[in-house]
């Protein structure tokens, strides 16, 4: 900015000035996964789809078990987030989520108010604004919880990820052959993603499997990276 008001925190980052515009809570919910086909892959999946009209939203979620933001479509105003997880969803599948976008004037007459060079209104006190406490970058991630968590400290967090990381494949399934021997009898194909859920130290990841053709099969690292993930503080 050339003129005007600006607020910055201890580390030098912008809060506050007239080209910029934090994200507030534009809306909240419950979702339920249910079992969908997810459109050009051929899978279904248990998934939630939720659906907002605005300009720039970002949408987290706070769940007692792994989720991944599968997919987002943006249709003019319409954005259309698909949160799916693991393949057997329905054990766990309601959550809640929380949208964040440029939030409209409060209409409030009392506060701290800021407008940009075209009359746009760019801060009020009166809205509660997204706050982000941690950018988690996710390489490798497994079954197992432990090892796998990006602690900030205890607090009630909401997190989502700003990146999609997944892998395609097959592992053989092995029979029993007519000389006593062993053959491959056929394949188990998979698609499995990170997942990811808020604790009360932040957010834990592990790999899931959101498509199975079969199973059982061994939970396994999702090569390839990185992931990233955001947490933020829940809103009051």
């Amino acid at each position: 900015m050339s003129y005007g008001l600006a607020v910055t925190n201890d580390h030098g980052t912008i809060q506050i000035d007239q080209d910029f515009s934090n994200l507030a809570l534009r809306a909240s919910g419950q979702a339920v996964l249910t079992e969908q086909a997810v459109g050009g892959t051929g899978y279904n999946v248990w998934a939630a789809e939720i659906v907002w009209h605005g300009e720039f939203p970002i949408i987290f979620w706070q769940s007692s078990h792994n989720l991944v933001l599968l997919r987002t479509q943006i249709n003019g105003s319409e954005h259309r987030f698909l949160i799916a997880g693991p393949r057997d969803g329905a054990n766990y599948h309601v959550f809640n989520w929380f949208i964040y976008d440029r939030p409209p004037p409060s209409g409030e007459r009392f506060g701290l108010q800021i407008w940009d060079g075209v009359g746009r209104q760019v801060f009020d006190s009166a809205h509660r604004y997204l706050e982000i406490v941690h950018l988690a970058e996710i390489g490798q991630s497994s079954q197992a919880d432990a090892g796998n968590n990006h602690d900030v400290g205890p607090g009630n967090w909401i997190v989502t990820n700003g990146s999609f990381q997944w892998s395609l494949g097959s592992i053989p399934v092995p029979q029993q052959g007519g000389n006593g021997g062993t053959q491959i009898g056929g394949y188990i194909y998979y698609w499995r993603a990170h997942g990811i859920r808020n604790t009360g130290m932040g957010l834990n990841v592990r790999d899931m499997f959101i498509w199975q053709s079969g199973g059982p099969v061994n939970y396994q690292n999702v090569g390839g990276g990185p992931m990233y993930a955001m947490i933020a503080r829940a809103p009051e």
